[in-house]
Formats: structure tokens, C-alpha cells, sequence
């Protein structure tokens, strides 16, 4: 049986349609890495199959294959919003060819303009979904990974952490199962962590720090407030970005909460003996945290590195016990005189990094200076001898670029510190 005119012509322009799209697709740098010609020609077949079934008044058909093209689409790591842009743009070069080639053939065609816009606006929400289901298979596995970890854990702030996993864990079974009716605690001020924000001396943070968590935390609930309303609305569009901006918040608040608990951590794996500030094993952790912290409030931090000058000549001269005193004084005057917000780790042998959070690089250089003076002005008694030493330092600021690491900013302030080496030493470099 033949097919009729009107299906015919639909199917040549959208394979016309199609092909042109793509032609462009496989010429931009940026989405030529997701596809090859054999996946393009499998999701050009299903999407056709989702188009004609629409075209048809078959909108199951639609919404299952549109479902399949979301899974594909997440599977090839190709952003929703570029594929949502790709739909758009599938959906003008149909209608235009449409209008150049069906007006000569008896289409009405103010009407079927009108069907692709619902058959395309059906195809992107199940799309959506399809991602958004994708989505949920990873963050179950994910979540149910960091329960385990936190679940033998007797640290205070851990208790909150597998509390929010939890309530977390119990919104993705929501989402799955489309329950419009929560299954969790939606309201900011009832939910458990909520009690711990009501003291600021148990998270033992500083007021900025403070301010950033609660505001986080008023968020998340916001969030999953809209969740709940794009599920009862079959908004998959929208649940999709809902639950995005769910996960980038929870990382975010959770970011903030294991930093504290790596920061309050007395185990001797992460405390310097000789020093009593944190070495170089939990640093990588903890200072990417705080740098998503500063991206996340877009407010300034500044790092430093301190290096006691000619400390080879101390030991040689007075042997590596006093070498080990001269290292414990210097770091005691950074914990006397830096803010408990300040993080200090012992990066070497002699060489101190101190992180400053909520600290424009200028300020951080005025820190570094006075805390060079009172270095140089200590005596250091050492039985009977009586040392002064003095330090190098060099000071580096974030610039919160989308691409910068903290290893970027760390680099910065060793070349910057041995520049105060080589030009004089016993100086600040900025």
C-alpha cells in the first residue's frame, strides 16, 4: 500500500530538514565531538519515527521515542541545552521548508504549522524526561555510595550530612515514581538541619561562612518546592532544570560541610605533629571546597606561601633540633595572628601555604606584611643562643575565571615567592 502525498512530502522535508541541520551540527567544533555519522543516522530514524507519529495524532508514540533520544543524548554527554537548541532549530527548518514546498501542495498550512509546534514541544518534554531519568540512575548510585562512607562516622557535623543524602535519596524516589505528594520535609524551618542552624557555635563558622550555608540551605527547599509543582504539571523541561539546580545547590551545601569536617579533624593523618596545623594529605581536598565556596558566593580569596629564609644554614649551624624549634615558633605566630578562618598547612619542610578566604589579594598582602615584621622581630631562644629569622612570602589572589584551579592560583604565589628569594628576601611579593 502506497504511502499518501501528504506523508511523502512530510517525510522528504524532514529528511531534507534533517540533513541540514546536521550539516551544520558536524561543522561546529563544539558539538562535532558528540556524534558520528552512525549515531546521527540512528537518532535521525527515531526522531523521524517521533515526528511522523505526532504528524499522525499518535502521541504516545512520541513521548516513548522522544524518552529514547533523551537516554541517547545524556548517553553521548551532549548537554540538554544543546540538544533543546538543536530541537528548536530542527523545528524553524521544517516549518520554513514547509512553507517554501507545501504551500503548492494543498496543505493546509497554518495548521499543520501548528502541529509540528505541538508535536515538537511534546518531543522536547519527553526528551527531558528521558535525560532527567538518566540523570537519576547515576545520582541513586552516587548517594547510595556516600551513605556508605558517612554511615560509621560519629563526627558531629556527618550526622547532617547523611541527614540531607537521605532527604536527598528520598526526592530522587519521588521524581522517579512522579509523586506529586513530597515524601520529604519541604518546609525550611522544620527540617533537622534547620535545628543546627539555630546555633552558629556548633558549626564554628564565621558569620559570612554562616550566612552562605543558611542561604544555600533556604534554597534547596525553594528548589524542591518547584520539583514538586513541575512533577504535578508534567513539566519535564522544567523538573529537569529543577533537579539540576537541586544537585548543584546540595553540592555546594555539601561542599561546605565536609570542608568544616575535614578542617575540625584531629586525626594524626591530617595534623602536622611538629606544627599542630594541617599538612599537605587533606590540602588538595579541602582548598578545592573552599575555592567552589568562593565561586559560589563570587567573593575574593587570596593564598600565600611563607618560606624561612636560609633555614639550611640554621640547621647547619645549630643542628636540625633547633632547625625544628625555629619551625614551630614561626608556626605559632601564624596561628596567633591569623583569622580561625584562615587555613594554614604545613606545604614543606620549612614553607607554610595559608589560605584567606572572603580576602582581596591587596589585604591579604597587608596580612602577609605585618605578619613578616612580627616574624622578623621574635627572638627565638634556643638554649643558649638566641635566633632571628626571617621569611619570604608571596601573595596570589583568585580571579574566579570559569577554567582557574587552585593549583593555578598556587603556582602564582610560589613564583611570586621565589621572587621575594631572589630579590633581597625577608619580603612580600604581590
Amino acid at each position: 500500500m502506497s504511502e499518501p502525498a501528504e506523508i511523502k512530502l512530510i517525510k522528504s522535508i524532514f529528511t531534507e530538514g534533517f540533513d541540514h541541520l546536521c550539516s551544520g551540527i558536524l561543522k561546529n567544533p563544539y558539538q562535532q565531538k558528540y556524534f558520528d555519522r552512525s549515531e546521527i543516522e540512528k537518532l535521525k530514524k527515531i526522531h523521524m519515527e517521533a515526528f511522523l507519529s505526532g504528524m499522525e495524532d499518535d502521541l504516545n508514540n512520541v513521548k516513548r521515542n522522544g524518552f529514547i533520544l533523551g537516554k541517547i543524548h545524556f548517553s553521548l554527554s551532549i548537554p540538554f541545552s544543546a540538544t533543546l537548541t538543536n530541537l528548536e532549530k530542527m523545528e524553524y527548518v521544517l516549518s520554513g521548508f514547509l512553507k517554501t514546498k507545501g504551500s503548492n501542495e494543498g496543505f493546509d498550512l497554518e495548521e499543520t504549522l501548528e502541529k509540528i509546534d505541538k508535536v515538537y514541544q511534546l518531543l522536547k518534554n519527553s526528551i527531558a524526561y528521558g535525560y532527567l531519568y538518566s540523570f537519576l540512575q547515576i545520582d541513586k548510585v552516587v548517594i547510595r555510595e556516600k551513605l556508605r562512607t558517612v554511615k560509621h562516622s560519629e563526627e558531629e557535623l556527618r550526622f547532617y550530612v547523611k541527614e540531607h543524602l537521605v532527604w536527598l535519596n528520598k526526592i530522587i524516589e519521588d521524581i522517579k515514581k512522579l509523586r506529586c505528594k513530597s515524601s520529604v520535609e519541604l518546609d525550611v524551618n522544620r527540617c533537622k538541619f534547620s535545628r543546627l542552624l539555630e546555633d552558629e557555635a556548633v558549626l564554628n563558622i564565621s558569620r559570612k561562612k554562616y550566612d552562605i550555608v543558611r542561604d544555600i540551605h533556604d534554597k534547596i527547599h525553594k528548589t524542591a518546592i518547584d520539583i514538586y509543582y513541575s512533577i504535578e504539571e508534567r513539566n519535564f523541561i522544567n523538573l529537569l532544570f529543577d533537579y539540576i539546580n537541586l544537585q548543584k545547590l546540595s553540592a555546594q551545601f555539601l561542599s561546605l560541610l565536609t570542608v568544616k569536617i575535614a578542617v575540625r579533624s584531629v586525626e594524626d593523618a591530617n595534623i602536622d605533629p611538629l606544627t599542630g596545623v594541617l599538612n599537605r594529605r587533606p590540602m588538595e581536598f579541602i582548598l578545592n571546597n573552599q575555592y567552589q565556596i568562593s565561586k559560589i558566593s563570587n567573593r575574593p580569596v587570596s593564598i600565600a606561601l611563607l618560606d624561612i629564609d636560609d633555614f639550611k644554614k640554621i640547621n647547619d649551624n645549630y643542628g636540625h633540633l633547633v632547625g625544628d624549634k625555629v619551625i614551630k615558633q614561626v608556626s605559632s605566630i601564624l596561628q596567633k595572628s591569623l583569622r580561625k578562618s584562615d587555613l594554614i598547612f604545613r606545604f614543606g619542610g620549612e614553607e607554610f601555604l595559608i589560605f584567606m578566604p572572603f580576602t582581596e589579594k591587596k589585604d591579604a598582602f597587608k596580612v602577609m606584611e605585618k605578619l613578616r615584621k612580627r616574624i622578623e622581630e621574635k627572638d627565638i631562644v634556643c638554649g643558649d643562643d638566641v635566633i632571628r629569622v626571617t621569611v619570604s612570602i608571596g601573595v596570589e589572589g583568585a580571579t574566579l575565571h570559569p577554567n582557574e584551579t587552585v593549583n593555578d592560583i598556587i603556582e602564582r604565589a610560589d613564583k611570586k615567592m621565589l621572587r621575594a628569594k631572589k630579590t633581597g628576601k625577608n619580603k612580600v611579593v604581590i
